[in-house]
């Protein structure tokens, strides 16, 4: 799931193409508009793998649907190939969610100064000795 300004990579892949054909892919948001970004072209990598990347905005849901070309100016529709759709739903963080990340190092870096038991297991292990003195 991407955050908002992450790369996101779209790929497909075309069994048996050997990068003669064009696949590209249109960007829709929640609403069903096209995206600023759209529309994407995918660049043969091998294997009949496509790929092309784009900027996730600032939308909840991102809609790719790739289509396949036979020709460079993306006007004839290769009649053997499907479309792909692929669906992304944007990562959102909080302050809550931060805050809560927070308390909870806060609380656990209390459990292990308080904590004698787990002092004396992390003294015997020689390997983190000195991270705790460094702390």
């Amino acid at each position: 799931m991407p955050k908002l300004g992450e790369t996101v990579f779209l790929e497909t892949v075309v069994d048996g193409d050997d990068g003669s054909l064009f696949p590209q892919s249109r960007l829709f948001n929640q609403a069903g508009s096209e995206l600023v970004a759209s529309p994407v072209n995918l660049t043969y990598v091998d294997n009949g793998l496509y790929q092309g990347t784009f900027i996730y905005p600032d939308v909840e849901r991102v809609r790719s649907v790739v289509t396949v070309f036979s020709d460079s100016g993306h006007t004839t529709e290769d009649e053997l190939f499907s479309q792909d759709i692929h669906i992304y739903n944007r990562v959102r963080v909080t302050n809550e969610d931060i805050i809560s990340n927070i308390k909870s190092i806060e609380e656990l870096t209390g459990i292990i100064v308080e904590s004698e038991e787990l002092t004396g297991i992390i003294a015997i292990n020689e390997e983190l000795t000195g991270i705790v003195e460094e702390c």
